[in-house]
């Protein structure tokens, strides 16, 4: 991050609980592939908006030599019209995107350090995805696509993921075929104002049609629903539908 304010306060942030530490921090990306070349982290968290070198140009330049679970801290999640743009992020290799905290040092102890703090944690655990790779293939020896008639019994694939999250479920959907024969449910915990620009984005890359669910609806084959923003997704058991 360019502000050595915002530096300092995420520090505190991530080091609240004790177990994370911080190895090592830079003002713009230039600095920060230095940094990550030495100290070799488990997780790099970086801003988009940097001089010299902005989020983009480092998460390609991480995932193109030296690939590390990576988490995008940054404005982006606010800016609705932006989509385009976190999804480039994502598509380049970072593994999620969080927003910015809404204020300052207290924040360590609330919701937002709690929920940055989770996802160090489990990003520290993954093993890095790289769009920019071929898309997943699936093994034909291990996974049998459903039979049509598998339809009419009530088939239905739920996928669901929290960080690291969109790239995941990218890779998955890019590997169905375009005439997959069950519908796919797909919950992904993530902000509610970044989920329409993920929904619109996976639509261009992913042979299937991703809808928001609406209740009422029954769920078609192939054919991936996604809750509505800040909503809950289930299906009935009587009426199999939404």
């Amino acid at each position: 991050d360019d502000s050595p304010v915002a530096l300092k306060i995420l520090q505190m942030i991530i080091e609240a609980d004790g177990d994370i530490v911080v190895a090592a921090s830079a003002a713009d990306g230039v600095l920060g592939w230095q940094c990550i070349q030495e100290v070799r982290p488990d997780v790099v968290c970086t801003d988009f908006y940097m001089p010299n070198m902005n989020g983009l140009s480092l998460v390609k330049t991480i995932m193109s030599q030296s690939p590390l679970p990576i988490l995008v801290i940054s404005v982006l999640m606010e800016e609705n019209n932006d989509s385009e743009t976190i999804m480039l992020v994502l598509q380049a290799g970072a593994m999620d995107i969080l927003a910015k905290p809404p204020g300052g040092p207290n924040v360590r102890h609330d919701r937002w350090g709690r929920q940055l703090r989770q996802k160090i944690r489990a990003l520290s655990n993954s093993k890095p995805l790289n769009l920019m790779r071929s898309p997943l293939t699936l093994d034909s020896k291990t996974i049998s696509p459903p039979k049509k008639a598998a339809v009419t019994t009530g088939g239905i694939v739920a996928l669901g993921a929290s960080t690291g999250g969109p790239l995941a479920l990218t890779r998955i959907l890019q590997a169905l075929p375009g005439d997959f024969s069950w519908p796919v449910i797909c919950v992904q915990h993530i902000g509610s104002a970044f989920l329409p620009g993920l929904v619109t984005w996976l639509g261009k890359v992913t042979p299937l049609p991703i809808v928001h669910a609406r209740s009422g609806d029954r769920p078609r084959p192939g054919t991936v629903y996604f809750p509505p923003p800040g909503a809950d997704l289930s299906v009935q058991q009587g009426t199999g539908e939404f």
